[in-house]
């Protein structure tokens, strides 16, 4: 996931923050799940994590790699495919809290690149982030803000204003009603890594 943030409305008065957030280890083990039969395609991987509640304790920390932590000795497919997109999202919430000490909290996360395919992730996201989540309909949005922003710096637009709305946005509500599961998953997940760094 790209989280970026670019609104023509906070420009000009607020500073506006781009990272990026990647999960090579977590895209090379879903392409593992398809190759080791676990699902089918990458497209099935949110219908899959999402017909199970939880990971059942089976957790893909980031400070391993390519490991799975609390796998039993005959796993579910599902609880393992769920393990893995939540890393992703939880590395995307570490990055956000990572942020957020230095510029303060984000009004919004604006996410882009191909992990933001995953309704899973970004509702997920939203939920533990506490923001709203917007998907962006260029896979590549950040890549089209900065070349606007770069037309902007040259000239090809007098004014900020001037620049053409080009993307749209899919939001992903935040629910603090529903961040219960999510957070304690997170909060696991983070004593795990703490204790395999």
């Amino acid at each position: 996931i790209e989280l970026f943030c670019v609104d023509k409305a906070v420009v000009s008065t607020q500073s506006t923050g781009m990272a990026e957030s990647m999960c090579i280890n977590g895209s090379r083990c879903l392409d593992w799940a398809v190759t080791s039969g676990l699902v089918r395609s990458i497209e099935e991987v949110d219908s899959v994590a999402s017909s199970v509640h939880s990971t059942d304790g089976i957790m893909f920390p980031g400070a391993i790699t390519d490991s799975f932590v609390g796998l039993p000795d005959n796993p579910n497919s599902a609880h393992q495919v769920r393990a893995i997109l939540e890393a992703h999202v939880f590395k995307s919430k570490l990055l956000v809290d990572s942020l957020a000490d230095f510029y303060g909290p984000p009004n919004r996360i604006v996410a882009d690149g191909g992990a933001s395919k995953s309704n899973f992730i970004l509702s997920n996201l939203a939920k533990l982030s506490n923001v709203n989540v917007l998907r962006c309909n260029f896979v590549e949005g950040s890549l089209m803000g900065a070349f606007l922003m770069a037309g902007l710096g040259i000239g090809w637009w007098e004014s900020f204003e001037d620049i053409p709305d080009t993307l749209e946005f899919q939001v992903f509500q935040q629910n603090d009603d529903d961040s219960g599961d999510i957070l304690k998953s997170f909060n696991q997940w983070s004593k795990v890594n703490k204790a395999l760094s």
